[in-house]
C-alpha cells in the first residue's frame, strides 16, 4: 500500500563547503596516483564534486525547503582560512569504507561552523541529532571487493600539498542518487558575513 506521505516530493540534501577549482585538479591527480598504487574496487568521487560536508540532512520535503533556506541564511561567522592536509580511512580499522583527505589549517573553525549548523538544524527539526564531525574531503568509497596497499595509500595522501583558501560562504546541495554515483546540485549559497541574520 502506498502511504500518502510517501508521495510527498522530497530531496536528499546536505550542507557543505565548496572548494576552489585548484582542489579539483589536485584531487584528480591524487586519485590517479592512488590508482597507480594498485587500488581496486574504489568508487572515486568526481573531482568537481569533492567538498567538505558540514551537515547531512537526508530527505527533506519540498514544502519545507524555503523554511530551511531561511534558517541557514541566518547563520553568520567570521571568514577563515582553510587548507587540506593528511588523511586516512573511515572507519579507522579495516575493513575500510572511505578514503579521505583531512584538514589542517581551519579545522577548528570548520568544526565550530558544523556545530552551529547542526545545532540549528536540530532545533528546527530537520535532523534529530548532529553526528560526530571530522572535517574531511571524501576521495573515494571502497566497495566490498576493494583492495589496495593501504599504508602506501595513506603515505601518498599525507604527502599531498594543498593550497590555502578563504572560507567565506557555505552551500546547500541536493544529492541526486544515480545508478553509479550521486550527482550534486547547488540549491543555495550563503555568505558567512551576510547581514540577513545572526547566530
Amino acid at each position: 500500500m502506498v502511504r500518502e506521505y510517501d508521495m510527498i516530493p522530497a530531496r536528499r540534501l546536505f550542507v557543505g563547503i565548496s572548494l576552489p577549482q585548484e582542489y579539483a585538479r589536485i584531487v584528480a591527480r591524487l586519485q590517479q596516483s592512488l590508482q597507480s598504487l594498485g587500488c581496486s574496487g574504489i568508487g572515486w568521487v568526481p573531482p568537481p564534486q569533492v567538498h567538505v560536508t558540514l551537515c547531512f540532512l537526508g530527505q527533506i520535503e519540498d514544502v519545507r525547503l524555503k523554511a530551511l533556506i531561511d534558517s541557514l541564511a541566518g547563520i553568520r561567522s567570521k571568514p577563515y582560512q582553510l587548507c587540506a592536509g593528511g588523511g586516512g580511512f573511515f572507519p579507522r580499522n579495516p575493513p575500510f569504507r572511505v578514503i579521505w583527505a583531512g584538514c589542517t589549517t581551519g579545522s577548528q573553525e570548520t568544526g565550530k561552523l558544523a556545530a552551529t549548523i547542526g545545532d540549528r538544524m536540530v532545533r528546527s527539526g530537520y535532523i534529530t541529532a548532529a553526528p560526530a564531525f571530522t572535517p574531511h574531503l571524501t576521495l573515494g568509497r571502497i566497495r566490498k571487493s576493494g583492495s589496495a596497499p593501504w599504508e602506501l595509500v595513506r603515505r601518498a595522501i599525507d604527502k599531498q600539498k594543498w593550497p590555502q583558501f578563504i572560507v567565506d560562504d557555505f552551500t546547500l546541495w541536493e544529492s541526486a542518487l544515480g545508478p553509479e554515483k550521486a550527482v550534486h546540485h547547488v540549491l543555495e549559497t550563503f555568505s558567512l558575513a551576510d547581514s540577513r541574520g545572526c547566530l
